[in-house]
């Protein structure tokens, strides 16, 4: 039986707008790997209203949240793992962070699928970054916006991001804490 990954989403914001770019990786029987891009939008940035560039990456992400939403109920696929992907390091500290979050996101729309995992990629690794750049149609021809980063088909120990840890994880994390001091007592 195939396996599926899906990859969600790939986010570059700019002052004037944001890109997300969805990839899904399937595993053969056999072990080998494709990817493929699945679902790619851009979007104006809100008008009339001066954003932060960290602002806008949050709201990049919350409205990856719901495209993760759309493709995982709509698609018709399952999926063993969901990754999440930004390089923003301001947006991702502010979902992992104590604080309350902007009322465009919460945690629990991210962390609601199973295994999920949120990871840290650099700028240079943004597929989503390409949208806001001018390709000639030779170089849009075989260009890695629509199979998705090499790395996507190999071990993710090989990936070349960071894994966040989870809110999820973390609430673990002091619970077992808890714990170990409450039967140290």
């Amino acid at each position: 039986m195939d396996a599926n990954v899906a990859h969600f989403p790939y986010l570059s914001t700019a002052p004037s707008g944001y890109t997300r770019v969805v990839y899904i990786t399937t595993e053969m029987s056999c072990g080998k790997r494709y990817t493929r891009s699945y679902y790619d939008k851009s979007k104006v940035a809100p008008i009339g209203t001066v954003q932060t560039m960290p602002k806008l990456e949050l709201l990049a992400i919350s409205i990856g949240v719901n495209i993760a939403e759309y493709v995982v109920s709509k698609s018709g696929l399952k999926f063993d793992d969901v990754n999440f992907f930004s390089d923003s390091a301001i947006a991702l500290a502010w979902i992992h962070s104590k604080k309350r979050l902007q009322p465009l996101l919460s945690r629990e729309r991210i962390f609601c699928y199973q295994p999920v995992h949120i990871y840290h990629v650099r700028t240079k690794e943004n597929v989503a970054d390409y949208a806001t750049r001018c390709l000639t149609r030779e170089e849009a021809h075989d260009h890695v916006w629509f199979k998705g980063p090499n790395w996507l088909n190999c071990d993710q120990c090989t990936w070349p991001v960071r894994r966040e840890k989870t809110a999820l994880e973390s609430l673990l994390q002091l619970k077992k804490e808890e714990e170990i001091i409450m039967h140290a007592t």
